[in-house]
């Protein structure tokens, strides 16, 4: 998480940033490496490709942006039929900057955590089943395993 967004959530000293944990290489790598088994990819497939796949497949969510002043995150994935495991994790990048947070701690402070005009954001837990990917300027797409 950018030490920015931490600082800004704190200013007014009300309460603290949700807590998360930021992942190291080693397990950025290994989470990278779930996605391209999940998406049948070759293990050299780099995290560029990757993200590409993740981009080309997934389905745009019509009539649905971020910034939208009524967005739930939560009833997003309820409509999508995605039952979020506890904690999920928050791509910032090309699964180089990977965060771990609970998901309610996410959708109760998603307005601090992803921001708009400067953020891509995937989200997704630990399945590798689905895949919630937020453009930086609202655009809302998903990809969902077909056997799950």
């Amino acid at each position: 998480m950018e030490s920015f967004k931490i600082d800004h959530f704190e200013v007014g000293g009300e309460k603290s940033f949700p807590k998360f944990k930021s992942l190291n290489p080693d397990e950025c790598s290994v989470v990278a490496q779930k996605w391209r088994k999940a998406f049948s990819c070759r293990p050299e497939t780099t995290d560029v490709e990757l993200m590409k796949i993740i981009s080309l497949t997934s389905q745009p969510v019509a009539e649905c942006s971020s910034e939208d002043a009524d967005f739930d995150l939560a009833l997003l994935l309820a409509k999508l039929k995605i039952i979020p495991r506890e904690a999920v994790y928050l791509n910032w990048h090309r699964f180089d900057k990977v965060d771990e947070m609970l998901f309610r701690d996410l959708c109760e402070n998603l307005d601090d955590i992803w921001y708009p005009a400067s953020d891509d954001l995937d989200i997704f837990d630990s399945s590798f089943t689905w895949i919630i990917s937020i453009a930086h300027y609202g655009g809302i797409a998903h990809w969902r395993d077909s056997t799950h």
